[in-house]
């Protein structure tokens, strides 16, 4: 087998992985999931998910880390050819509210990891980087916007998406306790967080 042909099959076997890794985790919690389910959902042995994956939680990390480059990304291209800033915040508040409408599973899920990484200082270093990703994505995306419109940052860009990214996991938590309103609130809440057009 060539060298080619054997990498382009470790690639695919490693997506395979990942999707059954998502599946299994959102499905049963990151705790109460296995490589073994995780091996059994994909159609392949555990060792072949160890040979990728050696814990749990380098499964999830990848998973995670994949997500927050695609989300990073999607972030920039949706705000390429946002001409304001109150354009661009109703443009997060939608995508927001549209992951907590959509992706109930999946937020429980990275809530539910972030407390175990939070007491690993490895899985909370690589952990960090993935979520930087987003809010770098972020921070880059308002600056630009602003700087566009010639409205000044009320706070550092980094600052800012830093405190959007909190706003939104508070609120979600909020959301999963059985408050009804927290989009309403968030949409409030991050019109605090945005430049404001000042008054002529």
């Amino acid at each position: 087998m060539s060298t080619t042909v054997r990498e382009l099959r470790k690639a695919e076997t490693r997506e395979a992985l990942l999707a059954a890794g998502r599946a299994v985790f959102v499905r049963e919690g990151y705790h109460r999931a296995s490589l073994d389910r995780v091996a059994k959902e994909a159609g392949f042995t555990k060792g072949a998910v160890y040979a990728h994956f050696p814990t749990k939680a380098d499964l999830l990390l990848a998973i995670y880390e994949e997500r927050s480059a695609v989300r990073a990304a999607r972030i920039r291209q949706d705000a390429a050819t946002v001409a304001t800033v109150d354009a661009l915040r109703r443009q997060m508040v939608d995508g927001w509210t549209a992951v907590l409408r959509d992706e109930r599973d999946w937020s429980l899920l990275l809530i539910e990891f972030w407390v175990h990484v939070a007491r690993d200082d490895d899985l909370r270093e690589r952990f960090a980087a993935a979520h930087g990703e987003i809010r770098r994505a972020m921070a880059d995306v308002v600056r630009q916007v602003a700087e566009r419109e010639g409205r000044p940052l009320p706070m550092d860009p980094d600052a800012f998406a830093c405190a959007s990214q909190a706003l939104g996991n508070g609120l979600n938590l909020e959301a999963f306790l059985g408050r009804d309103d927290v989009p309403a609130l968030f949409d409030a809440a991050s019109a605090m967080l945005f430049p404001h057009e000042e008054a002529p």
